[in-house]
């Protein structure tokens, strides 16, 4: 399975929990998105290695912010997107 971070700057990385059993900490999903989050259901998109269900995490004030379009993640979430993204599968995350 693939976790991706999709960058307010347009890049993006492959990211994996530290421990894949326990998934992705709290403190850790909010460093990603640089605040507190929102999980958002996406259907999976095919390059990630997993059928499961998959989620966005976003910024949950990411608009009340003024954060920058995030056309990447937008694009996989069909759905507009602002500031970095985490997506991944949704057992990932507690």
């Amino acid at each position: 399975m693939k976790a991706f971070l999709f960058k307010e700057d347009g890049s993006h990385e492959n990211v994996h929990p530290e421990n894949p059993e326990e998934g992705f900490t709290l403190q850790r999903l909010q460093k990603f998105v640089k605040g507190p989050i929102e999980v958002i259901p996406v259907n999976p998109c095919g390059v990630c290695g997993s059928d499961s269900t998959m989620i966005m995490i976003v910024n949950e004030e990411g608009r009340l912010r003024d954060l920058r379009p995030n056309y990447m993640a937008s694009g996989v979430a069909k759905m507009s997107i602002v500031g970095s993204a985490l997506y991944c599968p949704s057992e990932w995350v507690k």
